[in-house]
Order: C-alpha cells, then sequence, then structure tokens
C-alpha cells in the first residue's frame, strides 16, 4: 500500500514530469509577451527540462528554471534584442510574399518557396542559440559565433531542429490548447539531439574561457 501512494513509484513520477512540462511551457508563454525576455525564458525552459528529462537530476525542474533565468536574464535580453529587427524584418517580408502569391503575381510562388527555405538559417540559429545560452557561460559574441559554428556543423541536427520547431508551430496554430505544452516538448524532444552535439565540440575543442565553462 505504502507503494501505491509513494511518489517514487511510476504514476507519480510520470504526473511530475507532466506538471513540469505543463507548468514551465505556461511560464515561458507567459514571460515571451514582454518580447525582449524570449531569450532567456527559452535559455531557462531548456536548461530545466534538459537537466531533468535528459540528465535525470533530482533538483525541482522549477527551480533550475528560475536559477537560469536569473543569470542568464541580461545576456539573454541583449541577445534578443539583436534578433528582434531581423524578426521584424522577416515578418514584414512573409506577408509581401505571401500577399504576393494571394494576388497571383508572376513567379511570386517560386520566390516564396525560396524565401521559406532561407528562414531555416535564422529559425536554425536560434534552436543553437538558446539552449547554448542556458547550458553554457559565453560572452555575446562568442555565443553567436559558437550557435554559427553549430548551425553548420550540424546541418542535419539544424534540420530536424527546424522541423521540430516548425511542426510544434503549426499544432499549436490549429489546436490552440496545445501551445501550453508545445514549448516544454520542444526542449524535451530537442535536448538529446542538441547535448549530443555539444558533447562532440566539448571533447573536440581544448577548453578555452567561457566557452568551456558549463552551467
Amino acid at each position: 500500500m505504502n507503494r501505491i501512494f509513494s511518489p517514487d513509484n511510476l504514476f507519480f513520477r510520470t504526473l511530475a514530469r507532466c506538471v513540469d512540462v505543463v507548468g514551465l511551457s505556461l511560464l515561458w508563454l507567459l514571460l515571451c509577451f514582454p518580447v525582449v525576455t524570449i531569450g532567456p525564458a527559452t535559455a531557462a525552459l531548456y536548461h530545466a527540462l534538459c537537466r531533468v528529462f535528459h540528465f535525470h537530476e533530482e533538483e525541482g525542474a522549477f527551480g533550475l528554471f528560475f536559477r537560469s533565468l536569473k543569470t542568464n536574464l541580461k545576456q539573454g535580453i541583449l541577445a534578443t534584442l539583436i534578433l528582434v529587427p531581423f524578426g521584424v524584418l522577416l515578418y514584414f517580408l512573409h506577408g509581401i510574399y505571401t500577399a504576393a502569391v494571394v494576388a497571383e503575381v508572376s513567379g511570386s510562388t517560386m520566390a516564396y518557396m525560396y524565401f521559406l527555405l532561407l528562414l531555416i538559417i535564422p529559425v536554425g540559429l536560434v534552436c543553437w542559440l538558446f539552449p547554448l545560452l542556458g547550458r553554457f557561460h559565453f560572452s555575446l559574441p562568442n555565443l553567436y559565433l559558437t550557435a554559427l559554428r553549430l548551425l553548420v556543423a550540424h546541418i542535419p541536427t539544424t534540420l530536424l531542429l527546424v522541423a521540430l520547431t516548425v511542426i510544434l508551430y503549426l499544432i499549436s496554430s490549429y489546436w490552440l490548447i496545445f501551445s501550453f505544452v508545445a514549448p516544454g516538448l520542444w526542449a524535451v524532444c530537442a535536448a538529446p539531439l542538441l547535448e549530443r552535439a555539444f558533447a562532440k565540440h566539448m571533447e573536440a575543442d581544448e577548453p578555452q574561457g567561457d566557452q568551456a565553462e558549463e552551467s
């Protein structure tokens, strides 16, 4: 009887993990409203769920989340501010291409397809950037340089991360309630891909300065 109600049994462990995913996803959505906090919120979300699901740490996911958020808040905001103008530009370009396709402008469909293919680069960059921020200590220039390096060095992984992001986004667009778990699911599913790449580079590179300092 004691085992049935033990917090260590499979049912309660699974329930606790579900609470972690849903709760941190909701926190992430809330923290994304100011826009400039998207970066540190994403870094904290990845750090917490990666530690709990991938490394099986016993520390609570919410404690890990808030500790990472506090640690990376300033640098995460700066990293996000760099991306905001590009995000706005891409948003308007998407609107222009979409309007051209709807108006059946000659060649617009092909141009729109090329535009979507090129989006793999900025989306892929973000998929590497903020998990790196959550897992390691970098100066801002090294954060971007390392993310670009990993994007190019691990193209299949980058494509998988972009595909995961697009799939979860599309599901959330059609089924709004799914957005309450999608951010956490992204972190859980992306962790094995990202951590494998991180491990390879940590083994291959001689530790140098902030690049070798793990969170």
